[in-house]
């Protein structure tokens, strides 16, 4: 090959040090973070030939991004910025297949750094062994001078690097110059799902290296039967040795006398788990230098099917992490991060995968205080190789060979040290290869303590875990149980049953869902082999930006004219990208919970699900609620404590028993929860991390009374129906309806498809899904949501086919709806009845067309003007919640009578779709904008019936791009059904599944309407 600039080399580049672990000294350190000059240039070949005496007429922020930072302007939806704007692909690269080249439009910034010595820690260099200049993450290739002298260059944009800055420092007037291309050869090994987005994004720093002091320092531990063991390498200077090294805190003193492993036995020690994350600070002493690092102590196994942590199986409840700001994108603080981390904490999860690179270090640092078991990925995805069929895969190309083994040593050196990382992956959806398997190789012999993980890795020939993404419930279960893996080979299938099974990504949690998280949550708890699983992912990383007339707007891919991107796949988190959570986290939060509760009739159950923990630290209490929210009793829970794994049943107390003895249409539920007895590191006392409930008995509502007025009730007894037979007002308010809705705008798993899953499956066994209840058809499946948009679901007209009104009291009516061009529909029966305590409305409905698959929901929609119901009002049910629940994402809701304001009824997607059911529903009220309350009771319903109330209809919803971009509300919307279809995640995993599907062809929904409040006068029909 042709001698290639280093931004097209393929190799790591040249000129940056070994790499060293991260550790903390009181070595003089001088950070240079802060405002730098900057200069632009859309392309490389528009850049100055000299960077070093340019001029630079910009200043961005260090770390950061310079298409987000205020210099590049504001993001604007549609519009492109000076520096240039964010560009998001998922798959595919956003340069041609070229590999190693990319494009001449290639956008490079140049950093300039002016700093004086004089003052600062480094005051006195020439008296350091040396001078160390370490960047901690640039993206994507970049090249340093510093006072005119070239150091070097380098890739890895999420790896440290350092140079050697000895004998170019100056007292004063010092100058660093970086310049950064936006793609380089390195682009291919980064393909990782996320927005493409360049500068230095994380801390640059001056190291000083004193003489006689410490180079590197790594510390490896394991625990066995109370003992824990430390493996100290610490390199020297020859003459610094010896060293000293203790953990005060355990009275372990020894001494190192070169830079070979030593190894002790420490008594007394507590063992690191993730429930249980205790660590004890080790120092190491040479006469120039003193470093300090945290330990834990634990041993890490993937044996006999198993991953054990102290010989305990581990069950990992986790999510795929990327490091993102919605302001500040991948350049992210400590305390950005730890709050992360607490929340995650709160919301039940115990292990993080640093999907698709290793985090900034204080991430681990973190994730050891606050106990996560990580694993620790290399910076390394080349995905869209896919679309080669992977000819020329960096993964197996000797091309590329140096550049793939030293990512996965700068991850390794850099992180060994932390007792949270369980297991090292060699990197994400990169296909296989000799390179991959060369990684495994160096890393087994550099930490035989750890198992290694890649998903790409099908038969298990160099990873120690059975690695998975998005396979189906049955398949999950087959697996767990350790059955053959059809169609591979009877070696393969050996190896692969031997190791422990992983889920590293499952439950694609785009927009509204996922769905089906508890089935699978069944299963590892089931199954031994079962090791647990990530959900994808942990939040969106939708970029704040503008409306054109400066509305705020979360932006995703084509928001900037790219012209190849992947739309708003990158809106897929469990959080929103501010971090608020969705309901979805909501959700995982309850199928994760460290705990089980089962209320009986006279006893409660408690397992623990910890693999560590006891449950001390929780207390236990007891609630009972009447069918209209009214506390009857309640109290503390006595328990004794519950150990890990654990099961135990204790009996009520009397008095819950006693409050229990309620009337059987009472409505009531007793409930028991575990909160937190003190503070936590990551939540204030009271915390709740589990509960359950029993209901004593359904609501399952009250017939008509006998035309005599009820205290409250309305007494105008006339119906006001429209020559169609619906309802235009009731008891004075424009209470418009009920139309037929069997539709819901499209959530982003209503529009996604499944491709068959070629590369695994060789055979479908009976009863064995490969492909997401997908079916077996060779191309890809049509989303429910074309199904539904063929069907014209969304486009019914409505034909009254039989109006009787024999009196002012009854009416009845019968409505056909049907698509455009289309046959069949639906037949919509209204039968209305007056009384005194408001109006009857019984209605039926009936497919007329076996439309061949699910429909989203039989519902009946009303419609109020906007104004009637303030955003603040409040509405109340009894039913699940007080959360959103659909079939299959509803175990975080409980049975009770909740409260909410209306405006917080509904979630504000970044991509509107639909939202805010609450299910199982017997009552609602809302309160009015005149001091009344509309009052609607369920009679006769399907035990899921359930209800939305929105200030936008389906069809707006459906039509939006963008949340800002919803138009002003004219009309609060309520929809009642008879049910609803579930969520799945098939946006990129599997569909919904088949118990969750809305299947019914007909429904019957018997309602009273009415309007309450304080006089009867108030209430009467004008």
């Amino acid at each position: 090959m042709a001698v290639l600039p280093y931004y097209a080399h393929p190799g790591p580049g040249t000129g940056s040090l070994p790499p060293r672990a991260s550790f903390e000294s009181d070595r003089p350190e001088v950070r240079l973070d802060g405002s730098w000059g900057f200069r632009w240039s859309p392309s490389i070949a528009q850049s100055a030939a000299d960077p070093v005496n340019e001029l630079f007429p910009d200043t961005v922020a260090v770390p950061g991004h310079w298409m987000l930072d205020a210099a590049n302007g504001p993001l604007v939806l549609g519009e492109q910025n000076r520096f240039g704007s964010p560009w998001y692909t998922n798959v595919q690269y956003p340069f041609p297949l070229d590999p190693p080249f990319v494009p001449d439009a290639n956008g490079t910034g140049d950093y300039l750094r002016k700093f004086d010595l004089q003052g600062t820690a480094l005051a006195e260099a020439g008296a350091m062994e040396a001078v160390l200049l370490r960047f901690e993450g640039v993206e994507s290739t970049f090249k340093v001078w510093l006072n005119g002298v070239e150091l070097g260059d380098a890739s890895g944009s999420r790896l440290t690097h350092e140079f050697d800055a000895t004998g170019y420092l100056q007292p004063t007037g010092n100058r660093l110059v970086v310049r950064v291309h936006q793609f380089s050869a390195a682009s291919y090994l980064e393909d990782q799902d996320q927005w493409w987005l360049p500068g230095i994004i994380r801390p640059v720093t001056l190291v000083g290296q004193p003489r006689r002091g410490i180079r590197n320092l790594l510390a490896e531990t394991g625990y066995d039967a109370g003992t824990g063991t430390l493996t100290l390498r610490a390199e020297a200077a020859p003459e610094a040795y010896p060293l000293t090294a203790e953990i005060v805190e355990l009275g372990l003193r020894v001494q190192l006398s070169s830079p070979e492993p030593h190894t002790v036995a420490v008594e007394g020690a507590d063992p690191w788990t993730a429930e249980t994350p205790r660590l004890y600070e080790l120092s190491v002493q040479s006469p120039g230098e003193r470093a300090r690092v945290r330990v834990g102590f634990r041993t890490v196994e993937a044996t006999g099917g198993r991953l054990l942590v102290n010989g305990v199986p581990v069950r990992l409840k986790g999510v795929n992490r990327h490091e993102f700001n919605p302001r500040t994108g991948r350049a992210v603080t400590e305390e950005f991060s730890r709050a992360e981390l607490e929340s995650m904490k709160r919301h039940n999860i115990n292990a993080i995968r640093t999907s698709h690179y290793p985090p900034a270090s204080h991430l681990l640092d973190l994730a050891d205080e606050l106990g996560f078991w990580v694993i620790d990925e290399c910076d390394l995805e080349t995905h869209g190789f896919v679309f080669t069929e992977w000819q020329d895969n960096p993964a197996d190309s000797p091309l590329w060979a140096g550049a793939l083994m030293d990512r996965i040593q700068r991850t390794w050196t850099r992180d060994a040290n932390h007792p949270s990382i369980i297991m090292f992956s060699l990197g994400n959806e990169s296909g296989t290869g000799r390179n991959l398997a060369a990684m495994a190789n160096w890393l087994r012999t550099a930490d035989p303590g750890r198992p290694i993980h890649y998903e790409g890795d099908r038969t298990c020939e160099y990873t120690d875990v059975y690695s998975r993404m998005y396979p189906t419930v049955q398949e999950c279960r087959s697996i767990a149980a350790g059955n053959p893996i059809p169609g591979m080979e009877p070696a393969a299938a050996a190896r692969v049953a031997s190791k422990p099974f992983l889920l590293c990504e499952y439950a694609h949690a785009m927009g509204n869902g996922p769905g089906g998280l508890a089935a699978y949550d069944e299963l590892m708890e089931t199954y031994p082999r079962f090791a647990g699983g990530f959900v994808w992912e942990w939040k969106d990383h939708g970029l704040a930006a503008y409306t054109s007339d400066g509305r705020d707007a979360v932006a995703y891919g084509g928001d900037f004219r790219e012209p190849v991107h992947d739309g708003n796949f990158v809106l897929d988190g469990l959080a929103f990208a501010d971090g608020t959570p969705s309901p979805g986290l909501v959700e995982l939060a309850k199928v994760f919970e460290p705990f089980r509760v089962a209320v009986g009739e006279h006893t409660v159950g408690v397992t623990n699900r910890q693999d560590f923990a006891g449950s001390d630290g929780y207390d236990f209490a007891w609630e009972v609620r009447d069918g209209e929210g009214k506390v009857l009793a309640g109290g503390s829970l006595a328990l004794p404590g519950v150990g890990a794994r654990d099961h135990l049943e204790v009996p009520l107390p009397p008095e819950a028993v006693d409050a229990m003895a309620l009337p059987p249409a009472s409505g009531a539920a007793l409930r028991v929860s575990v909160h937190a007895s003190g503070p936590l590191a990551w939540a204030a006392p009271g915390h709740c991390v589990a509960w359950g409930q029993r209901v004593l008995a359904d609501a399952p509502g009250v017939e008509a009374g006998s035309g005599e007025s009820k205290p409250g009730h309305n007494a105008g007894g006339t119906l006001h129906l429209g020559p169609n037979g619906l309802l235009e007002t009731l008891s004075g308010i424009p209470l418009a309806g009920p139309v037929l809705l069997p539709w819901r705008a499209p959530t982003d798993n209503d529009r996604g498809t499944i491709e068959p899953n070629r590369e695994l499956r060789t055979e479908q066994p009976e009863g064995f899904d490969w492909d997401g209840y997908a079916g077996t058809a060779p191309g890809p499946v049509t989303a429910l949501a074309d199904h539904w948009e063929a069907a014209r679901l969304d486009r019914l007209s409505r034909r009254t086919d039989d109006l009787q009104r024999p009196d002012g009291s009854t009416a009845a009516v019968t409505h056909r709806y049907a698509p455009p061009s289309g046959k069949g529909g639906f037949s919509v029966s209204l039968e209305w009845t007056a009384h005194s305590d408001g109006l009857i409305l019984d209605a039926r409905v009936a497919s007329l067309t076996d439309w061949g698959f699910p429909l989203a929901r039989l519902g009946l929609e009303f419609t109020l003007p906007a104004e009637l119901i303030a955003d603040a009002a409040a509405v109340r049910w009894l039913g699940l919640g007080p959360g959103e629940a659909y079939p299959d994402s509803r175990s975080a809701q409980h049975w009770a009578v909740h409260e909410l304001p209306a405006a917080a009824l509904g979630t504000r997607y970044p991509r509107p779709q639909e939202n805010g059911r609450r299910g199982n529903v017997r009552w609602l009220e809302a309160g009015l904008s005149d001091g009344r309350r509309l009052r609607v009771e369920l009679l006769q319903a399907p035990p899921e019936a359930g209800f939305t109330l929105l200030p936008y209809s389906a069809a707006e919803l459906a039509a939006a791009a963008h949340d800002a971009e919803l138009p002003p509300s004219s009309h609060w919307h309520l929809v009642l059904d008879a049910g609803a279809h579930g969520l799945g995640s098939r946006s990129c995993g599997i569909d919904v599944l088949p118990e969750d599907t809305y299947s019914d062809v007909s429904a019957r929904l018997r309602i009273r309407l009415a309007v309450l409040g304080n006089t009867m006068e108030g209430n009467r029909e004008p």
